[in-house]
């Protein structure tokens, strides 16, 4: 059991560790500009208070408690008792990380294949599959939007940025397109590259993974 949960472990002393040389480096640098006449240093200068709160985790542990009986069994497996589980949660931005997975519900998106889910919010999902139809749906299983690709071809990919408008990659006409008041608007065009995957930035930034044709992989952050 010990062996089992070690990871998560290691896991989250490698993140604090991270963490604390990141604050370190920035006090550093508070330091330096403290002492520097530079207007455009300083000026330039972003506070990296509201990022260290975001990062900031708690592992918590639920050792194992010994329940004895009464021996009524030569099984020696079974003669003085029972250990119970070891658990151990993740807590990251007041989220908790369970050791095994709870279903919530099961919705029904009506894909012949359904390829990926995105979170929009706390209790909404956008879904796309083998259909030129992405769909977003409530916990409760209820379609509330429906959106159709531009070009009539299957979404090969999708997200949802920071401001919640739904971003999806376009293979078939190599583009990037970002839905905004049940309009789609291009906005990127690629030229020898094909889009494969994309990720919405906290900062509003789109990372895009792309492919030429000789299958070179490629990654860009396109602001």
């Amino acid at each position: 059991m010990k062996a089992k949960h070690l990871a998560v472990l290691k896991k989250e002393e490698d993140e604090l560790k991270k963490i604390t040389l990141d604050v370190q480096q920035s006090i550093c640098d508070l330091k330096t500009m403290l002492d520097s006449n530079n207007v455009s240093f300083i000026s330039a200068h972003k506070s990296r208070n509201a990022e260290f709160k975001k990062l900031s985790s708690k592992v918590s542990i639920s050792l194992p408690t010994f329940s004895p009986k009464m021996i009524i069994s030569e099984n020696i497996s079974e003669m003085f008792g029972s250990l119970s589980a070891l658990s151990t949660t993740e807590e990251h931005h007041n989220k908790v990380v369970l050791d095994e997975p709870k279903l919530i519900t099961a919705i029904q998106t009506g894909y012949d294949e359904l390829f990926s889910v995105t979170c929009y919010g706390e209790d909404e999902i956008w879904t796309r599959g083998r259909n030129r139809i992405m769909k977003l749906y409530n916990l409760q299983g209820i379609l509330l939007k429906s959106v159709q690709t531009k070009s009539g071809f299957i979404p090969h990919d999708m997200s949802v940025t920071s401001a919640g408008d739904l971003v999806y990659a376009d293979q078939d006409e190599r583009t990037v397109n970002i839905v905004e008041n049940k309009m789609i608007h291009e906005t990127i065009r690629l030229k020898g590259w094909l889009p494969t995957n994309i990720f919405s930035t906290s900062c509003g930034d789109l990372l895009v993974a792309m492919y030429d044709e000789s299958l070179e992989l490629s990654v860009t952050l396109v602001p």
